[in-house]
């Protein structure tokens, strides 16, 4: 009756109206803070997570006079209730468009908004500039050093050390809830963890249909990076992990050609066309979503890359130098991005690609106690 078509199993709205805009946004947001835009946004769609059938962008102004664009997307609200150690997402409403940005200058930071969709483009301009309170505790985003180029640091110049384990997956463990879990880590003085978004995780790519993103687990990493502050935590966001490209991983996969995706092997998601499309989308979602918040450390493109049934080396690293950029140029804010294998280091090749800005190695050395001497 009012011209949208509800898709309960997906938890989002498919639109059909003539393409209109307008956003609500606060007046003031603190240095590095989060600056979240509701917009209302109509326009004719199917799925409002492909950006060829509607897109939502931002251009944003700061106070200095630069400029840059930021993606928006569409999200389904859901509250976290907990049981126990366990965690439970709600949903509420059908859904909503969102702008998420990082104030990263102080001063008045002007907003305009543009939709697109196969009717054509609309844009809206925020009425007033969002003014950013300067903030002297404010640190920023986590960089490579310029003093050197070994450590890290915020924007600030404050060194910034990562400690922590890797607790990948989003599950209670041992009794304790994930809450439980970061709390304790932080109470000992880390401040790290790396997420996987995988099928068992926080992957939001594991719906009926690939191009539908889950809902509960993005809400559940929107949570993480929200109380990310209160626990002095910096995540690294692990895109992918070999367990989902091989075995009883790949026959769930929806890139599988078996589930309708469009890859008859594993390793052909590193050369098909389409498949690539599909994973260009996912990371415009991936960076509309979090890209504001400097608790997310760096982007790293998937877990242990030896790992893909099926792929050669060469066409990984190829696959690499083909994403690297394209990541770079999405992500407005210049988050640090790294991948890895389970090879120690892995090839060089691949670190010197030059959006690659973190090396990491992972060392099995099967001795808890001393892991540092056995690397």
């Amino acid at each position: 009756d009012n011209g949208h078509t509800v898709a309960f199993e997906q938890g989002t709205v498919a639109c059909a109206k003539p393409l209109a805009l307008s956003a609500l946004a606060p007046t003031e947001v603190p240095l590095y803070g989060k600056c979240e835009l509701d917009v209302a946004l109509e326009g004719a769609w199917e799925n409002p997570y492909d950006p060829d059938q509607v897109a939502l962008d931002a251009r944003v102004t700061t106070a200095s006079g630069k400029t840059y664009t930021m993606p928006g997307f569409f999200m389904v609200r859901h509250r976290r209730e907990t049981d126990g150690a366990d965690d439970f997402m709600l949903t509420e409403g059908l859904g909503q468009w969102k702008v998420r940005l990082a104030a990263t200058e102080p001063g008045p930071m002007r907003v305009m908004l543009t939709a697109r969709d196969r009717s054509g483009a609309k844009s809206y301009a925020l009425p007033s500039p969002i003014n950013v309170l300067a903030n002297g505790k404010a640190r920023g985003f986590v960089r490579v050093s310029r003093a050197d180029a070994h450590y890290l640091a915020f924007d600030n110049g404050e060194g910034f050390v990562p400690i922590g384990h890797n607790v990948p997956i989003y599950r209670a463990s041992h009794g304790m809830s994930v809450k439980d879990i970061l709390e304790k880590m932080a109470a000992h003085g880390e401040n790290w963890n790396r997420w996987w978004m995988s099928k068992s995780g926080l992957g939001i790519e594991w719906e009926a249909k690939l191009g539908w993103y889950r809902q509960a687990q993005a809400a559940k990493l929107d949570w993480l990076l929200e109380d990310a502050d209160r626990l002095g935590m910096y995540y690294m966001l692990c895109m992918d992990t070999h367990q989902d490209f091989r075995g009883d991983g790949w026959k769930a996969n929806p890139f599988n050609a078996a589930r309708g995706g469009p890859c008859k092997t594993a390793g052909e998601w590193f050369t098909d066309e389409k498949a690539k499309t599909f994973y260009r989308k996912r990371l415009r979602y991936t960076v509309a979503r979090w890209g504001y918040s400097p608790h997310v450390l760096c982007w790293e493109f998937g877990n242990e890359f030896e790992g893909w049934a099926d792929a050669k080396q060469a066409t990984i690293i190829d696959w690499h130098r083909e994403m690297a950029p394209v990541l770079a140029k999405l992500d407005p804010y210049g988050h640090l991005i790294s991948t890895s294998w389970w090879s120690k280091t892995g090839p060089e090749e691949c670190w010197r690609i030059p959006e690659i800005s973190i090396v990491q190695t992972h060392s099995y050395a099967n001795n808890d106690l001393n892991t540092a001497l056995e690397s």
